[in-house]
C-alpha cells in the first residue's frame, strides 16, 4: 500500500481545491485524470459510460 507523506496530502488538496468549483462533467474527468495512474487500461470503456451518463444527466 503506497505511503502518504504531507507534501502528497498538500498537492493533492491543492488539486482539489482548483477543481471543485468546475461543473460535474469536469469534475468527474479531473477526477479520473487524478487516478489515471491507479486505473487499468480495460477500465477505459466502463470509465467513458460512466462519463456519458454524467454527462447526459448533467445536460437536464
Amino acid at each position: 500500500m503506497e505511503q502518504y507523506n504531507e507534501e502528497s496530502v498538500e498537492k493533492l488538496d491543492k488539486m482539489l481545491s482548483q477543481i471543485i468549483s468546475l461543473p460535474l462533467y469536469e469534475l468527474t474527468e479531473a477526477l479520473f485524470d487524478l487516478l489515471k495512474e491507479n486505473l487499468a487500461s480495460t477500465d477505459t470503456v466502463y470509465i467513458q459510460a460512466f462519463l456519458d451518463l454524467v454527462n447526459e444527466y448533467a445536460a437536464r
